[in-house]
């Protein structure tokens, strides 16, 4: 009978596995020794979770016995009959090592000034469509709206407002006026032709406390216009270097859907015309700083609109260098010292183990990885000369001891 270690070797792969490839142990067939207590695990708990994708041993083969795990085309293994000893350190098992996804909190800054009836009609029956989009990849996110949310009059300003109404079930609760929920916060302040970004400068105490400090910020801006005589893009930046409690810590990216052209004397409403006032080049500046979307508010359709924000705010969240390491069930728990991350050559299988750091300050230009934290560990990271590398697959491997540097 093996005893087996809790976490000999258990081995997370980015698709399919040929074998675990301990020290002493020839390649060939993946092996899953016996487990004493084996009856006691939940392994359709470990399947069904997502987090492994091989089939469990089964409970009713037999008598007691060792199993070999074999490769299916399907990509999971088979279970069969197999001798093994003390000496088969490798218990092997497939499954996808994920990306670390951040948070993303979402803000969109409408202007609502009267030549504006169109968009906001389009935003109001899209806004719902395109959040479940990027629901559907999993995402953790928030809407904030800042704009009117009733169509009035300010006699003070001279200036008139549309109101911005967003159904369900964004908005908590049926009918107009909408309702703030978990993931939506509307901002219920009137933005005008030139003053978009002054509004979320001077609201922000209003909404700071719906963002989260570990998500990626994305702003929207909505206009026909420019920013005039109001906060421009310098102004906007210096509001994200100051801001606190939580600030922006993670980042921010800048969209524009805004007049591409700007108003040409004689020109009518088609295609090399403008459909606003100015070009919303301040707008304009950020999104190229920030790599955001620039899109045409002159669109009848705004399909392409949506898309290329929704692709934007989805690759956005993903860090393509961290790898979450899997929450194990049964008490489990992954080794720092018995972790190695192993990149495999798509194009003729070689391995390269990829030596530990102690952390990202000794990256330099070494190709290696290190934990987020090699006390309570949760993410691989890769350092940055190995990020370059990742069109390799990624294997974790838990259970064989450390590569380090020598001067580790």
């Amino acid at each position: 009978m093996v005893n087996l270690h809790p976490l000999k070797s258990l081995i997370l792969a980015v698709g399919i596995m040929n074998g675990c490839q301990c020290e002493d142990e020839p390649a060939g067939p993946t092996v899953v020794p016996e487990v004493e207590d084996q009856e006691s695990i939940d392994w359709n708990n470990f399947y069904d979770s997502g987090t492994l994708t091989a089939n469990p041993p089964s409970l009713d083969a037999g008598g007691p016995g060792d199993a070999v795990a074999s490769g299916r085309p399907d990509g999971g293994v088979t279970l069969m009959d197999a001798g093994v000893t003390d000496d088969d350190v490798c218990v092997a098992l497939s499954a996808t090592a994920n990306n670390v996804v951040l948070p993303v909190d979402i803000i969109w800054v409408i202007d609502s000034s009267p030549s504006m009836d169109d968009s906001i009609l389009i935003i109001e029956q899209e806004l719902n469509l395109f959040v479940a989009e990027i629901s559907e990849s999993n995402l953790d996110y928030r809407v904030v709206l800042v704009g009117a949310d009733d169509d009035y009059y300010d006699p003070a300003a001279q200036k008139q407002y549309l109101g911005i109404c967003i159904p369900e079930p964004l908005s908590g609760a049926a009918g107009c006026p909408d309702t703030d929920s978990e993931s939506y916060r509307h901002i219920r302040q009137g933005v005008h032709s030139h003053d978009a970004l002054s509004k979320l400068i001077n609201n922000y105490e209003d909404y700071k406390d719906f963002l989260r400090p570990d998500a990626i910020t994305h702003f929207i801006a909505v206009s026909d216009d420019d920013t005039g005589g109001y906060s421009d893009d310098e102004d906007f930046e210096s509001f994200i270097a100051t801001a606190t409690a939580p600030g922006f810590p993670q980042g921010f990216v800048f969209h524009s859907i805004v007049d591409l052209i700007g108003y040409i004397e004689g020109c009518f409403w088609d295609d090399s015309c403008s459909c606003g006032e100015n070009r919303g080049q301040e707008y304009i500046n950020m999104s190229e700083d920030t790599g955001g979307v620039i899109q045409s508010i002159c669109q009848e359709d705004w399909t392409e609109v949506f898309d290329a924000l929704q692709e934007n705010v989805v690759q956005g969240a993903l860090l393509p260098c961290e790898y979450l390491l899997p929450e194990l069930e049964n008490n489990l728990q992954i080794e720092a010292d018995e972790t190695n991350v192993v990149l495999i050559s798509t194009e003729d299988g070689s391995r390269t183990t990829l030596p530990n750091v102690q952390n990202g300050s000794q990256c330099g230009d070494n190709e290696a990885w290190y934990f987020d934290n090699a006390n309570h560990p949760t993410r691989a990271i890769l350092c940055e000369a190995a990020c370059g590398l990742i069109n390799t697959t990624i294997e974790l491997e838990f259970g064989c001891e450390t590569v380090k540097y020598p001067q580790q």
